[in-house]
């Protein structure tokens, strides 16, 4: 019997993985959301990069930690309506510290480094 390698990021179609872990506390350095809010067990929510309304998919390279207020906020409108490079490179720095067992944060702010730069470029 072949075992295939697990991958590195196994819950990419999980929605609420993201969430979850940071309220487990597995995810300490992350201390501010996307918009540079500041996150607390009240108002983190996870969200779209790309609204679903708007096609986005509900992969890990789509998701973001946010405030419940700043999700409503942005609603579906374009990402680049909402994009401040200062706030996401905080938060893509404070994710990137994060390494648990099934969850690489470098490579997550990789993959949504590649589609922030997708959507902006997009126009979305």
């Amino acid at each position: 019997m072949k075992i295939n390698p697990i991958c590195p990021i196994v819950f990419t179609h999980y929605k609420n993985t993201l969430k979850k872990e940071w309220l487990k506390g597995n995810m300490p350095s992350v201390k501010h959301d996307i918009g540079g809010n500041l996150l607390t067990p009240e108002n983190a929510t996870n969200g779209h990069m790309l609204a679903k309304s708007k096609g986005g998919a509900t992969t890990l390279k789509n998701l973001t930690l946010e405030t419940a207020d700043y999700n409503q906020l942005k609603g579906n409108k374009p990402f680049s309506w909402f994009f401040d490079v200062k706030s996401f490179m905080q938060y893509c720095d404070e994710v990137a510290q994060v390494k648990l067992k099934n969850f690489d944060g470098l490579e997550y702010v990789r993959g949504i480094i590649e589609n922030a730069f997708g959507l902006l470029k997009e126009g979305k």
